[in-house]
């Protein structure tokens, strides 16, 4: 714009004035979503000002509609006599299954004068979240009184987390069922029956509704009431089962008591941990972690022995475990 005059074509006596005018402005070719992110940008490009090639253009000016109508400055990029330009643009909101959050933009041209520059028409886009959360990890059972399953994981790891959704699978039946959808990291479920075996997993769901990969599943055997077991006499970690393993093994610990700090790591024979299973509180009762032989980072590991360690204030014991590829 100059002067108070925009780079329409609209009649009246500015129309020769316009006209001359329209060039100079620079042009939106394109608001395209960047690929592979979390979200809220999108890549701006447009065509340069014909002013750009006599460097009359010192830089130019991205700037984003807001919600309430008001134009918000983004940032400048130096004129540099390209063809083109592009910008990494925030917007307000992604777009997802629930509706399309369109986001407007303008880029303005600037000579050395500030009174003189030039904006380009309107041009709209939308941004996606394209990444998932992260795996849940730490699912943990242990049995609750009665004829009930408690199931406590780790926390999120995810700015945009919303929440997780637990899925369960009997023995009998041939499809999953989804359990719960909850921002807690535990849920007891009071829907099982005595003498079946029932498999858990997890996964977590952002704001814009990507799931997560499955968590390793953890399989559990209900036993009936009179069958139940009263808490546990000492700490204890028992061996892994089955051990070999490829490619998941259940550990099983005892704690006759709460502790406010439990501790299940994975570490190799150079005595490097590799895998983190728990660090949180637990309550007393008989546990398992299922662990799948992958590192923190979710890598597969190689063939090898590793060794788990159990700690909680005044016990600690370690196992060997042998992963065999």
């Amino acid at each position: 714009m100059v002067a108070g005059f925009t780079d329409s074509y609209g009649a009246g006596a500015n129309d020769v004035w316009l006209l001359r005018l329209a060039p100079a402005a620079p042009h939106i070719s394109s608001v395209m979503d960047v690929p592979d992110d979390q979200g809220r940008q999108v890549y701006v490009s447009w065509n340069r000002s014909y002013m750009d090639l006599d460097a009359g253009i010192i830089q130019y000016g991205i700037k984003l509609q807001n919600p309430e109508g008001q134009w918000v400055s983004l940032g400048s990029v130096a004129a540099e006599q390209a063809e083109t330009y592009t910008y990494l643009a925030d917007t307000f909101g992604d777009s997802s299954a629930t509706g399309t959050v369109w986001s407007r933009f303008q880029v303005t041209a600037h000579s050395d004068d500030p009174a003189i520059f030039y904006t380009s028409p309107v041009d709209s886009g939308y941004s996606i979240d394209n990444l998932a959360p992260m795996t849940p990890s730490g699912l943990m059972a242990s049995m609750a009184d009665g004829l009930a399953v408690s199931l406590t994981w780790n926390g999120p790891v995810d700015h945009d987390f919303d929440f997780f959704r637990l899925y369960r699978m009997a023995t009998i039946d041939t499809a999953a069922m989804s359990l719960v959808e909850t921002s807690e990291t535990s849920f007891t479920d009071t829907t099982v029956e005595a003498s079946q075996s029932y498999e858990y997993w997890l996964t977590a769901v952002d704001i814009n509704g990507n799931e997560s990969d499955q968590s390793q599943a953890l399989s559990v055997t209900v036993l009936g009431i009179e069958d139940a077991p009263g808490l546990p006499a000492e700490f204890a970690l028992h061996t892994n089962y089955p051990n070999p393993f490829n490619p998941a093994t259940t550990l099983r610990f005892d704690l006759p008591e709460a502790a406010v700090e439990v501790r299940l790591v994975v570490y190799d024979l150079l005595g490097r941990e590799v895998a983190r299973l728990l660090d949180r509180r637990v309550e007393p009762g008989y546990h398992q972690v299922t662990w799948d032989g992958r590192d923190r980072n979710g890598r597969q590991l190689p063939t090898g022995v590793y060794i788990a360690r159990l700690t909680v204030p005044g016990y600690a014991k370690s196992i060997k475990l042998l992963l065999l590829r």
